[in-house]
């Protein structure tokens, strides 16, 4: 399909504060220019690919209060720049930057991680990279997550060199991430630990139970575990363990061949059991 704008002038310039995009949607053509230098400020939502022209002098700012759903390719010409202090958001799999990336201390990254799969969206850009801000994974699989450490591989391959000693990464109870750097890429990799220190003693049985049952591949925890891995602190946690004890208990019958020592002996062990 066409653009959803189209320019050909010496001087393009685009100030967005509703919505851009097409009936595609972030497959479609947000905006294309056949000459000239481009400007585009961006407060509102624009979704889709961009087609700069390449000899042009091209900025793309996501400002702050913005969102940028890109498409698989945001091709700004090589001298081009685009600058991230919104939320720049990935459509899947890979997007294409031609031009460099720049995104300040308000921007934030937002990649699909799939922990089960280990795999993540990734951006590659043809100039340099420079990420401060917040890398935000959008997890997806939430319920097939298991303890241990996984590698989820490239999210940031940067030809002209990348620098992300400012990017914030967020951690929850359950899980962390790490950045880890080869020449010009980053790489993400992810631990779930379901029973992190600061648990008491019940919490921690219970929080093995469903590591095991996790790495078993078991289904009796996975609907828990989507809301369990995004619980923001450990005391949260221990009060979510709490709480869901007593479903817990009626899941390990079923699964008793396999696990119900540990988690009886939990149970018989409550304050206030009167055993």
């Amino acid at each position: 399909g066409g653009a959803a704008l189209e320019s050909e002038g010496p001087i393009n310039e685009l100030h967005n504060s509703g919505s851009v995009s097409t009936a595609d949607g972030v497959a479609g053509m947000a905006m294309r220019t056949l000459s000239g230098s481009t400007t585009i400020a961006n407060s509102g939502t624009l979704t889709g690919n961009l087609k700069l022209a390449e000899e042009g002098q091209n900025l793309v700012s996501n400002l702050s209060g913005g969102t940028l759903h890109a498409g698989a390719s945001l091709d700004l010409g090589s001298n081009g720049v685009l600058r991230n202090e919104g939320l720049l958001q990935s459509s899947g799999t890979t997007t294409t930057v031609v031009g460099s990336l720049v995104q300040s201390a308000t921007g934030v990254l937002e990649l699909r991680v799939d922990h089960a799969k280990a795999a993540i969206d990734a951006l590659e850009v043809s100039g340099t990279a420079q990420l401060a801000g917040t890398l935000r994974p959008t997890l997806v699989n939430t319920g097939l997550i298991a303890p241990g450490t996984v590698a989820l591989g490239r999210f940031l391959s940067a030809a002209g060199g990348a620098d992300a000693t400012g990017l914030s990464l967020p951690r929850t109870a359950i899980r962390a991430f790490a950045l880890q750097r080869n020449g010009d890429d980053l790489a993400l990799e992810s631990t779930a630990d379901f029973a992190p220190a600061g648990l008491n003693a019940e919490g921690v049985k219970l929080g093995q139970l469903i590591g095991r049952a996790q790495a078993s591949g078991l289904p009796h925890f996975q609907a828990l575990t989507s809301t369990l891995v995004s619980i923001p602190t450990v005391k949260q946690l221990g009060h979510a363990y709490w709480n869901v004890s007593g479903a817990a208990a009626s899941v390990t019958t079923v699964a008793a061949a396999r696990m119900a020592t540990d988690f009886t002996r939990v149970m018989l062990r409550r304050p206030g059991s009167g055993l």
